[in-house]
């Protein structure tokens, strides 16, 4: 926290621009502490659902273009590193995520293509 209160006012005073998750975490930690209720004010816990998404959306992507599923690796990656450099979870959060997030789209896949029977065109 102490690195990103420096980063947040090395920002600040060079571009005007702080760390918009600074701002965030202490309105979460105020929401919490004071037993608010706003909107996105849920603990982030195991899984991340961060990477999660993240690790959904390249799976996608893969799946319909093999270049743009890595651009979108890259960027599940760049939100795991963001995701423990903000402070937002610890390391083994998006580490249990991303396997799991495959397992449950692998799963998917597989009740998806047994309960479907092709037609074929004559029988249509």
């Amino acid at each position: 926290m102490q690195l990103l209160q420096q980063q947040d006012a090395w920002l600040t005073e060079h571009n005007s621009w702080g760390l918009f998750a600074l701002e965030t975490q202490q309105d979460l930690w105020l929401a919490y502490s004071e037993g608010k209720e706003m909107l996105g004010s849920g603990i982030s816990a195991m899984p991340s659902m961060h990477v999660s998404m993240a690790v959904l959306m390249a799976l996608t992507m893969n799946a319909i273009n093999r270049t743009l599923g890595i651009v979108f690796w890259l960027y599940a990656l760049v939100i795991f590193i963001g995701s423990i450099s903000l402070g937002w979870h610890y390391a083994l959060d998006g580490i249990v995520s991303a396997p799991l997030t495959w397992l449950i789209w692998w799963f998917a896949g597989k009740i998806s293509h047994s309960n479907v029977e092709p037609k074929s065109l004559a029988n249509a």
